[in-house]
Formats: C-alpha cells, structure tokens, sequence
C-alpha cells in the first residue's frame, strides 16, 4: 500500500521530533481525532509490509525501537518522494475514475473523498472532468444518500472504459509484465502509484500468462500477428472480461450493438479458453462481445499493412542499393529490415509535424563512417522514401542501422534481446545506445517481459532490460537506456566482450555523467513532472508518442553536455518565458541552465499542437 500526501508528512515529523500527540496533529492538519487515529492506522499497515513495527505510548503515538528501523523508514520515505507533491485536479479526477472503475463495492461520497484524501467541496470541484471523461463511453455518474457514488451503463461500455484507462495511465510502461511478474520497483509519478495499487488488487485473480498463451494460440491460427498495441489490447479485453465475469456481471441481452455478429473459429477457440479459466460457460452476447473486438483488430491489421506495403518495397530497395555498392551481404538481414521500419516510420511521422531531432553522435559517425555515409545519403535520396530533402542528423542515424548491419555480416556476435517496462520511447532510446556502443551485438530487437521470462539459450545468448526478473537459461542484465558507464562495463563483463574504446572514434571523447541506475529513474520522473506542468501550463493536450518523444529530448538534454548559447530571461517573451521557467526548475537540480536551443526545441514540439482551454484526461 501507499500512504497519502499527509500521513507522509506524519511520518517526517515523527522521524524530525521524535515524538507525535494526538493534539499537535489535529490543530496542524486541521483533522478530527477519529482522522488522525485512521492515519496512525494506515501508517502502521505500511510499516509492516517491510518489517517495522511502530509502538505508541503516552509520550508519543508512534514510537521506534531502534535506528535502525527509523533509518529503513527513511528509506522507503526516500523511495516514494517522487508522489508527494499535492495532486492538481486533473490528477485528483483521474484517482477519482480509479475508484469508481476498479472497486466493485459501492463507495459513499465520504469514503470516496476519505481515500483519495480529499474534502466534499473538492470533489465536486472535481466532478466536472470526471463526468466529462465518463461521457465519452456513455457512462453516467449518480449520487445519492443510499447507494453512494455509482456509475450507470451498458457492460460493455463500462469495460471499453477500463481498457482505455489503464491505456491512458500505463500506456509508456509495460503493465503487463510487472503485473506478472509481481515486480516491486515500479517507478511511477504522482497519483500512478496509488492507481497501480487499485489495477493490481482488481485483477490478482487473474493468470496473465494464461491470457496470453490463449491469444498466441489464435494468432498462430489465424496465420499472422497483432501488432504489439492491438496484442495488448486484445489481452486486457479479456482480462477485463474474465474478472468482470467472475464478479458476476454480463454483456446484457438488451445490447443490440452485437446482434449481427456471428461466431468465427476464432472467437469459439477464445471463448472456450475464458471458459477454461473461470470454470463456467459464457452466454452468447459474450461470444459475440468478443468476435467484434477481434474482427475490428484484424480489419485494422489489413488496413495497416496495405499502407505499409509501399514503404517496406522502398526500404528493400534502399537495403539492396546499398549492399551493392558497399560488396556485403545485407539483404537478408531481418534485425536491419525491421530496424530500419521502425525507425523510418518514426522518422516520417517527426516530418510531418516538423520537428527536429539532432544526432548527438553526428560528427563522430561521419568521420568514422565516411563512406556509407555517401552512400546513404544518395540511396535515400534515389529509393524516395522521403518526399523532402533530410538533414545530416537523419542520414547518420540510419548509418547506425547500415554500419551495425556490417558488423554481423562481418563476425559472428552474441545475440541479445532488450526489455524495456517504461514504454516504446525508452525501448527505443536502449535500442539506440546499445547499437551504439556495442556494434558488434546482434540485438535482435525488443520483447516484453513474459516472452523474455521463457528465452533459451538456442534463441539468445542473454537479455539486456531496464528492470530486473529471472531467467533459468539465459543472464540478464539490468541496465538503464540510457546505458551509462557502468551500465557498459556491466554488460562487457556478463558477455565478456573486450572492449575497443579507445580505437573507436564513436566512442571517444564522449564524457558521461556518473549516474548510477536510481538516478537515471530519478531523472526520467523529474522530466515527466517538469513536461507535465509545462502541459499544464499551456493548456495542451500530446498524443502519447509526442509526450515520449519530448520527455527522451529532455532526457538526453540535461544528460549531454552541450554549449549553446544560454537563455537570458530579459530577452524573452511572455510563451518563451513559461517555458524557460519550467525548464530552469528542471535543470538547476542536475547543476545546468536553459539554454536559447532549448526553447526553441521545445517550441518545435509544441508548434503544431492546438490549444485548449480545456483539460482532458482522456
């Protein structure tokens, strides 16, 4: 469990005074004796989870034995300073969606307000943004005397609800795999952690990797694969729908929405797994329930990979031109094929919003990579993957791709796969780093963590993620993407890779910090707190891949050292002035100031958004 903003400042002044009286903590949090009692409580309940036992006496309601149980108090106090800052409403709305989603027991407006730490006048300050949210899916919130805080629906309009909840919240983590693996370092900001509580409490009946497993099976029989997003949510549909069942509610007669559908193969293979789990059959508006959302994914599938088939055909051509010219064998390589998708469809996608990215490694890639540098630089113009002319800093990355890619050709390499729970921008960002670093790896690309748990030796030699779990085969390798120093002799030694730094131009010159792992996932929340207010501030909504892409350039802004020209607050206007006030607090904790290139950045990033006067959290 987590302990609310107040019953964290208890603690602290407890450990500050070694002493706590009833009197003192109702007139300086200005609550009742039976709140400050439910505080002590709950204060209680957390310390036992780690082993600590407060005592009370008259001199004091919660007292510790030792140091040492006061210094692991600090500790975990440490752990969770991220998430004590007050929440703002937008946060407080979405804890407020959390408790009506995910607790099936009717909540008064008291106990409502009494979990999230609120007064009633706050809630219905509040209420608004949650009834806008909820009416999105049709969803309507009553209150009365009797039944509590409630919401009304259709079944099915409720779990499309929950489904694109965890995706708003969780969208950047892989919530699947710490969900299954039960992984106890989860670093998330602000409300996140309180929510995550609530998602893992409701579904901790449920086998994941049976899920899984069931999905895996109509892929193989329909002869392809979801893509990874569609994967997911084809995964919580049915989690969702098992616990829903399980809790005895059910997609009703009266829902005429899948009337038409009719049962393919497919739909009865997945309903008969689901019965499977839950020992019970299903009803037919289940069956169809479930047929809509599969058929809709497939539909989506054809459509995507008919828009893809054009740039795939460009890219081959690229491969092939470039094979040709360099005399090695490139054209059969499936991690460069692959790579260079991702990475093209990424790059295409920044184009049409204009926005810049700058290659830190430019100038070291060119004057190692002259060559293939050319070489890209006229087949990218000739295979016409893009419509406009591209900058250095584009061409040198797909070199990476094209110079790792000779590498293999060259020399057998060991063969790794990344995990990464924090998001498709991070995994990109660890992808990247290790194909710098480490060009001589086969990284054969990026999995999730309940794949990566069932890796044997025949398929890689080890696994490199941003979080740690077991594998009885293979090692992994816990690292930060942003692969620091120690990250890289870490990784040498497990695969006992000798190292070439001083012969390689990439790697010269190039200082690191000395940031250990903590203090990477430090940095990530400090940019997300900072990117959050700058949201805030200017009233902006970002789609999620926007939102990872600007918090990756915060990210690697304060982690490299650059020279450009300081921002001088004097010769800014009011919008420029918002934004170097926001990035300031960010940058003074890491010993830095803004400077004139990164407002402009983030200008960039935020020139094609529209603004609101609203702020949704949907």
């Amino acid at each position: 469990m987590q302990l609310n903003s107040r019953q964290r400042e208890i603690v602290q002044h407890m450990l500050a005074a070694d002493a706590l009286q009833l009197e003192s903590c109702m007139r300086d949090y200005k609550i009742s004796r039976r709140t400050v009692y439910k505080d002590i409580a709950a204060i209680r309940a957390w310390a036992e989870e780690f082993g600590v036992n407060f005592k009370s006496s008259s001199r004091s309601l919660l007292e510790l034995e030792n140091e040492k149980d006061a210094a692991l108090v600090r500790h975990y106090l440490q752990v969770i300073i991220p998430y004590s800052t007050p929440l703002n409403q937008l946060s407080r709305a979405n804890l407020i969606l959390a408790h009506l989603l995910f607790e099936d027991e009717a909540l008064t407006l008291q106990q409502l307000c009494d979990h999230i730490g609120i007064s009633r006048s706050t809630f219905y300050r509040d209420l608004e943004i949650v009834k806008e949210w909820l009416n999105n899916f049709d969803i309507h919130l009553e209150i009365t005397k009797t039944k509590g805080v409630e919401l009304d629906c259709r079944e099915s309009k409720f779990r499309e609800a929950m489904v694109f909840f965890i995706k708003r919240n969780f969208d950047n983590y892989d919530l699947l795999g710490i969900l299954q693996t039960k992984h106890p370092d989860v670093y998330f900001k602000n409300e996140k952690i309180l929510i995550f509580d609530l998602v893992k409490e409701y579904f901790k009946g449920i086998n994941i990797q049976q899920v899984v497993d069931i999905v895996c099976k109509i892929e193989f029989y329909q002869g392809f694969q979801f893509l990874d997003k569609d994967n997911i949510f084809l995964i919580w549909i049915i989690i969702i729908s098992l616990t829903r069942i399980e809790h005895h509610y059910a997609i009703e007669e009266n829902d005429h929405r899948f009337e038409d559908a009719e049962c393919s193969q497919e739909t009865k293979m997945l309903a008969l797994g689901i019965q499977t789990i839950i020992n019970q059959p299903i009803n037919d508006k289940e069956y169809h329930y479930l047929f809509f959302h599969l058929m809709t994914l497939r539909n989506r599938f054809e459509l995507i990979k008919e828009d893809n088939f054009d740039l795939d055909y460009k890219i081959m051509q690229f491969i092939e031109a470039v094979s040709y010219r360099l005399c090695v064998s490139l054209i059969t390589d499936v991690k460069l094929i692959e790579g260079l998708k991702i990475h093209l469809t990424s790059t295409l996608d920044r184009m049409k919003l204009k926005v810049v990215e700058l290659n830190p490694l430019k100038e070291q890639i060119m004057a190692r990579y002259p060559l293939v540098f050319e070489i890209c630089r006229e087949e990218l113009k000739n295979s016409r993957i893009f419509e406009q002319r591209i900058s250095e800093d584009e061409i040198s990355y797909v070199v990476i791709y094209i110079a790792a890619a000779m590498e293999r050709a060259n020399q057998s390499c060991k063969r790794v796969y990344a995990v990464c729970t924090t998001g498709s921008g991070s995994a990109e960002l660890l992808l990247a780093n290790l194909q710098n670093k480490f060009p001589d790896l086969n990284v054969l690309g990026t999995i999730s963590i309940q794949k990566a748990i069932h890796l044997t030796r025949r398929q890689a030699d080890a696994v490199i993620s941003t979080t740690y779990f077991h594998n009885d085969a293979i090692p992994v390798i816990a690292v930060s993407p942003l692969l620091l120093n120690d990250d890289v002799k870490l990784i040498r030694k497990e695969l006992m890779i000798e190292s070439h730094e001083d012969e390689n131009p990439l790697h010269a010159h190039l200082e690191e910090p000395s940031f250990s792992f903590m203090d990477s996932m430090y940095l990530l929340t400090d940019c997300a707190t900072a990117l959050d207010e700058l949201i805030s501030q200017l009233s902006l909504k970002l789609e999620n891949n926007e939102y990872t892409g600007m918090l990756i350039h915060l990210m690697m802004q304060i982690y490299q050292s650059a020279g450009d020209e300081l921002a001088e607050k004097e010769n800014l206007n009011t919008y420029d002035l918002m934004i170097y006030q926001v990035l300031n607090k960010l940058y003074q904790k890491y010993s830095k100031r803004p400077s004139v290139y990164d407002i402009k950045s983030i200008k960039t990033y935020l020139s094609n958004r529209k603004e609101t006067n609203e702020n949704p959290i949907y």
